[in-house]
C-alpha cells in the first residue's frame, strides 16, 4: 500500500510537467507565428528543444530508478550476510555454528523479497545444471537440497534451483548422497595446505 501512493504521486507529477511543457511549447509557437518571417524554422527549433528536454528528463528519471534499485539490492543482500569477521577477532568453535551465525543475520524486511542473487546476476539455475560447483553450494554435506532459509533465494528461484539440482542428479552429474568428488578433493587439498602452513 505504501508503494502505491508514491507511484501514483510520481505519475501525477510527470503528467503535470508534460502538460506544462506542451502548453509552454504551444505558447512559444504562437509567439513565433505572430512575429512573422521565420515562423517554421522557429517552431522547429522550439520543438527540437522541448524534445531534447523530455529526453534529458527521461534519462534522469531512469538513472534515479537505477540508483533506487541498487540501494534495494544492497539492503536485501546485507540481510542475508552473516557476521563479518575482522582480523584479530577471538572466537570459539561454537561461534561458527549455524545457530550462532544466524543471530547475526539482519531480520528480513516485511513483505516480499524483491530480488536475490540469481536476479542480480541474471542467472537462471535451470541453464546451469551442468555446473556442479554452483549446484553444490545449494546442497548439504549429505546431498539434500538446502531450504530457502539457508539459500536466501526467492520462491521461484528456489524452485528453479531445486529442479536444476534434481536434473543434475538424474543425469549423473551430481551425487545424490554426498557432495561432488571434485568439490571434496578441492576442500581436502585446501585443508592439507592449511595444515602444512600451521605446522611451519
Amino acid at each position: 500500500m505504501s508503494n502505491v501512493v508514491p507511484d501514483s504521486l510520481n505519475s501525477f507529477r510527470q503528467k503535470q510537467t508534460s502538460q506544462r511543457s506542451t502548453s509552454s511549447t504551444a505558447n512559444e509557437l504562437q509567439r513565433s507565428r505572430g512575429r512573422g518571417g521565420g515562423g517554421v524554422e522557429e517552431s522547429l527549433r522550439i520543438l527540437r528543444r522541448s524534445q531534447g528536454q523530455t529526453v534529458r528528463d527521461a534519462a534522469k528519471e531512469q538513472e534515479d530508478l537505477a540508483k533506487q534499485q541498487a540501494a534495494q539490492d544492497r539492503s536485501d543482500l546485507e540481510r542475508q550476510m552473516t557476521r563479518w569477521w575482522k582480523e584479530g577477532d577471538v572466537y570459539a568453535p561454537h561461534d561458527l555454528s549455524g545457530a550462532e551465525m544466524s543471530k547475526w543475520k539482519l531480520p528480513k524486511a516485511r513483505g516480499k523479497q524483491s530480488r536475490d542473487v540469481c536476479d542480480i546476476l541474471q542467472l537462471n539455475p535451470l541453464d546451469h545444471y551442468k555446473n556442479f560447483s554452483l549446484m553444490s553450494e545449494y546442497i548439504t554435506e549429505m546431498g539434500r537440497i538446502k531450504g530457502r532459509g539457508e539459500t536466501g533465494l526467492r520462491p521461484i528461484n528456489q524452485r528453479r534451483m531445486a529442479k536444476a539440482i534434481r536434473r543434475a542428479v538424474g543425469c549423473g552429474l551430481l551425487p545424490s548422497v554426498h557432495r561432488h568428488p571434485e568439490i571434496l578433493r578441492i576442500e581436502m587439498d585446501r585443508d592439507a595446505v592449511q595444515r602444512s602452513r600451521n605446522l611451519r
